[in-house]
């Protein structure tokens, strides 16, 4: 992971383009788009949970594994293997 005490600054800032290129492109207009996104989305926290779970920091790794369920929940469906694989 390289150095993990500035993974977690890298991430964030991965996470704030994606918002910010969220709030540029009308994802809702394109499923495909917005399916992208949101699978992009649930790999940034999941990395973010990783890096947490590497800095010993468990309150931040509990928020940012369940946000990795939310997005994957959303583009596998609730009941799917693959959103509970994280």
């Amino acid at each position: 992971m390289g150095i993990p005490e500035k993974s977690e600054e890298y991430y964030l800032k991965a996470l704030t383009l994606m918002e910010h290129m969220q709030s540029e492109v009308d994802s809702a207009t394109d499923p495909e788009l917005l399916k992208e996104d949101r699978e992009q989305l649930a790999s940034i926290y999941n990395n973010l949970y990783l890096s947490s779970v590497t800095n010993n920091e468990k309150d931040k790794a509990k928020q940012y594994i369940q946000k990795t369920l939310h997005y994957n929940s959303l583009v596998h469906g609730e009941n799917s293997i693959q959103a509970s694989n994280c």
